[in-house]
C-alpha cells in the first residue's frame, strides 16, 4: 500500500511546505503574539502607577475599560475592512499602533500636568486596544 503522506519528506504532515519555512513562520507567529499580548499586560500592570502618578486613583479601572472598548471597537471595524489588506500590512499597522502607544505611555509618565498626562495615557491605552484587536 502506497502512502501519499508527507511524513518522510521532512515537512509538516499534510503540507507541501518545506520544514525550514514552517519553523520560520511558527517562530515569527510566536514572537508577534508575545509582542501583541505584551501591550495588554503592560497597560494592566501600570494602570495603578499611572493613576497614582496623575492623582486620579479613583479612575484606575478606566485604563482597563478604555483598553477593552478600543479592542471591541477595532474588532468591529477590523472585521469589516481587514480582508482588503494583506497580512504584512496588518502586521505593520499593529506594530505601529503598539510603538505609538508605548511612546505615548512613556511621554505621559514624564509629564507633570495631571490632566494632559492622564488623557495622553488613555489615548495610548486605546491604541494598545486597537493593536490587540488587529493582532488577534
Amino acid at each position: 500500500m502506497a502512502s501519499s503522506s508527507s511524513r518522510g519528506s521532512g515537512s509538516p504532515v499534510g503540507s507541501d511546505m518545506p520544514r525550514a519555512t514552517y519553523w520560520r513562520i511558527y517562530i515569527s507567529s510566536c514572537l508577534l503574539g508575545i509582542i501583541n499580548n505584551n501591550g495588554y499586560t503592560l497597560v494592566n500592570a501600570v494602570a495603578a502607577d499611572l493613576a497614582f502618578h496623575f492623582g486620579k486613583v479613583n479612575f484606575m479601572s478606566m485604563f482597563t475599560m478604555v483598553l477593552l472598548l478600543g479592542c471591541f471597537g477595532m474588532t468591529m471595524l477590523h472585521s469589516r475592512v481587514a480582508f482588503r489588506f494583506s497580512f504584512k500590512q496588518r502586521i505593520f499597522v499593529t506594530l505601529t499602533f503598539q510603538t505609538v502607544s508605548y511612546g505615548l505611555l512613556a511621554l505621559a509618565a514624564i509629564l507633570t500636568n495631571p490632566n494632559f498626562g492622564f488623557a495622553l495615557s488613555l489615548i495610548g491605552t486605546v491604541l494598545t486596544g486597537f493593536a490587540q484587536a488587529i493582532g488577534e
